[in-house]
């Protein structure tokens, strides 16, 4: 594991300043627009790539217990909604579908942002990664079981291949 940190510290430097000129090059005007197209495909699989950089990292605080959660009171359903919208706009593959549903008046909740950052992060890469054919949907919902309110998101692939 130890291995894995220093890689991965090494990687994100670099990447780091590769991402920077990209969001230069990205928001230019005059690009033509197949040009900008694939830019931009670049600049979002960079950002993919250090977003998995960041998580090897995180999953290194945790396992080495320096990890302290960061507990916010807060509409989850956004962060849901954000966080399955990057991963539908990275959805190259036509032959997978992909539903956000959440619930219309969600409640605020104590959780913390970036563990579930992680966590959907992790398990929605996967859907994508091994879902050739189907739909991969993501689901928040708030349940009450007895008196226990219980939000939960379910992640779900109808997947075949």
């Amino acid at each position: 594991m130890r291995f894995f940190t220093n890689i991965t510290h090494e990687l994100r430097t670099p990447l780091t300043l590769i991402i920077g000129p990209l969001e230069d090059i990205a928001s230019n005007q005059q690009l033509e627009p197949v040009l900008s197209k694939k830019v931009n495909s670049i600049y979002r699989s960079a950002n993919r790539l250090l977003d998995l950089i960041n998580q090897i990292l995180e999953f290194r605080k945790s396992e080495t217990s320096n990890r302290k959660l960061s507990i916010t009171h807060g509409n989850i359903s956004s962060l849901v909604v954000e966080t399955g919208l990057k991963y539908k706009e990275l959805n190259l593959n036509k032959s997978v579908e992909f539903n956000i549903i959440t619930p219309p008046n969600s409640e605020n909740i104590y959780f913390d942002e970036e563990v579930i950052t992680i966590i959907l992060d992790n398990l929605l890469s996967n859907a994508l990664k091994y879902t050739p054919k189907g739909t991969i949907q993501l689901e928040l919902r708030h349940i009450q079981d007895g008196e226990t309110p219980i939000t939960e998101i379910v992640i779900s692939d109808t997947g075949y291949g």
